[in-house]
């Protein structure tokens, strides 16, 4: 018989592990900016003592208009990490309904069904008549007492 929470609980690692890669290799590129940066200026730092100090400080960038392009810049990093998030997500989302399908034939030979992301799941009337009538076709418990083959359908 299929533990169908066994089969959920593999289905959620394989998700929670691509999302754990997805944010590696974020947090991998932040770094690399970040590296670049520091290099660019180190790099720029080494020149600017060489050249003339009048010549190329009237050219510089007046502060306001730094603070302004590095908030531009860091707006579209962000948009461009929402964008990113947003195709993981509906990857994901994807992933877990086409795992979903292929899992039905599984379950609906263990006795239960599926819920659905996003939609309610069924009440609990009608989720305990199910239980009960699929713990009586399971083997080897018609000749337990009452409280056995309650035990052994409830383990977690």
């Amino acid at each position: 018989m299929i533990d169908t929470r066994v089969v959920s609980q593999e289905l959620q690692d394989k998700i929670l592990e691509q999302f754990r890669k997805s944010q590696e290799q974020v947090r991998k590129g932040q770094q690399t900016m970040a590296e670049a940066v520091k290099s660019w200026s180190a790099a720029a730092q080494s020149i600017a003592p060489q050249l003339p100090a009048a010549s190329w400080t009237a050219r510089l960038p007046k502060p306001e208009e730094l603070v302004a392009s590095a908030q531009e810049f860091y707006g579209q990093l962000l948009a461009a990490q929402r964008k990113s998030s947003e195709k993981l997500f509906a990857a994901q989302k994807k992933f877990a309904e086409e795992a979903l399908d292929a899992v039905k034939p599984l379950l609906a030979l263990a006795g239960s069904t599926p819920a659905r992301p996003g939609r309610k799941p069924a009440s609990a009337a009608s989720a305990g008549t199910a239980k009960t009538a699929g713990t009586a076709k399971t083997a080897g418990t018609a000749g337990k007492p009452a409280a056995a083959r309650k035990a052994s359908t409830t383990r977690k």
